[in-house]
């Protein structure tokens, strides 16, 4: 289990983990270290997915809280004051992830290019520094016009499939904006596997 601090404000430089250097690594009593600059932070912890024989992902492991005396900044963020070490910081995981999954589908029959792009009903969210809230998903065979897309947080989500989607506009405001009079509205509950096909849009 690797843990990385990030500065959550896009104008600060990345110095909690330095530029070609491996992220720490929890310890085997799973407590970590990390180092940052001052400032508001975002922690985050990567763990490898277990896999079965073959090689096949069995288990995935993803942040559900970060917590600070109990309470959760895993959104917020935490502030670092200039020489502070804050100790009592936990990072909660679950295996209870959530996974959308389904078709896309144009006039003939299964969408063989598009984009689904996925983004929640809180506008609030659409700004976070974590990109939590937010994903976009692309042909995944065998299923014809199928698509995959996990790990987003428990919540209410928008959802729509496009013909084409510029990578740099994907998750500006002003864009997700525009979508929403015809996007289809869902829920995901923690731990649920939802099955929701779409009509592709051309634009």
């Amino acid at each position: 289990i690797r843990v990385i601090a990030q500065m959550a404000n896009p104008q600060d430089n990345l110095l909690g983990v330095k530029p070609n250097t491996t992220p720490p690594t929890a310890s085997d009593n799973l407590t970590f270290e990390a180092m940052t600059s001052p400032g508001l932070v975002n922690l985050r912890a990567i763990v490898p997915a277990i896999a079965a024989p073959g090689g096949v992902p069995t288990t995935t492991w993803q942040m559900k809280a970060v917590l600070v005396r109990g309470v959760n900044m895993i959104d917020t963020g935490i502030e670092f004051k200039p020489g502070e070490d804050i100790s009592d910081i936990e990072i909660e995981l679950t295996n209870r992830n959530q996974l959308l999954s389904g078709q896309v589908l144009d006039s003939t029959g299964p969408a063989k290019d598009f984009t689904v792009v996925v983004f929640s009903q809180d506008r609030s969210q659409w700004t976070n520094a974590t990109n939590r809230y937010g994903a976009t998903g692309r042909p995944v065979p065998p299923v014809p016009g199928g698509y995959r897309i996990a790990a987003l947080p428990p919540g209410d989500y928008y959802g729509i499939a496009l013909d084409t989607v510029d990578s740099q506009v994907a998750s500006d405001p002003a864009f997700l904006e525009s979508l929403i009079q015809s996007a289809t509205r869902f829920s995901l509950r923690e731990g649920e596997t939802k099955s929701l096909d779409f009509k592709l849009l051309t634009r």
